[in-house]
């Protein structure tokens, strides 16, 4: 499983960065992105993790990634349950034994991460308690929010269509 990890994640989990410039190929198994967020208490931080091209979104936390990694099978797996696209999973080859773990390299993807994180950073500083977050529902709101890519020129896509798509392709 190919991880880009933002500079900020790297050194809170006290990786070297290493440069990794292969671009992706097929849409699955893909590689994910991975950034902190705030958990909305003084200290207490997060790694949320954005799939290119899909733009499934998960949400853990944790401040490590090595343990954010860990959970993230579990975690795409139940995302996946959820919004009826569990057959796509094996797809996804999460269950690797190694992880490349690498500097981010597409502006794109961080240009979505960025904005993204403002909603989890929102939704987290409403909760009462970090028992309070339900992280699922946080996930969920970006399964059919729509944004731009540079292969949809002028137009919108959402996970929800990128996921339908894949599975289309698949059949034929």
């Amino acid at each position: 499983m190919i991880i880009r990890a933002t500079s900020k994640v790297l050194k809170l989990s006290k990786i070297k960065p290493e440069t990794n410039i292969n671009e992706l190929k097929d849409s699955l198994p893909g590689e994910w992105y991975a950034n902190i967020f705030s958990l909305g208490r003084p200290g207490k931080l997060g790694i949320y993790f954005v799939h290119h091209p899909t733009k499934i979104t998960i949400i853990l936390p944790e401040r490590s990634i090595k343990k954010a990694i860990e959970k993230l099978s579990e975690r795409v797996e139940r995302y996946l349950q959820r919004h009826g696209h569990i057959d796509l999973f094996p797809q996804f080859k999460l269950e690797r034994s190694t992880n490349d773990i690498f500097t981010s390299n597409s502006k794109s993807v961080l240009g979505h991460m960025n904005t993204i994180k403002w909603d989890i950073e929102y939704h987290c500083y409403q909760a009462e308690s970090i028992e309070d977050i339900d992280f699922d529902w946080i996930e969920d709101i970006f399964y059919d929010y729509f944004f731009r890519t540079k292969e949809m020129k002028g137009g919108f896509l959402s996970t929800e269509k990128i996921l339908k798509e894949i599975i289309i392709q698949a059949k034929k």
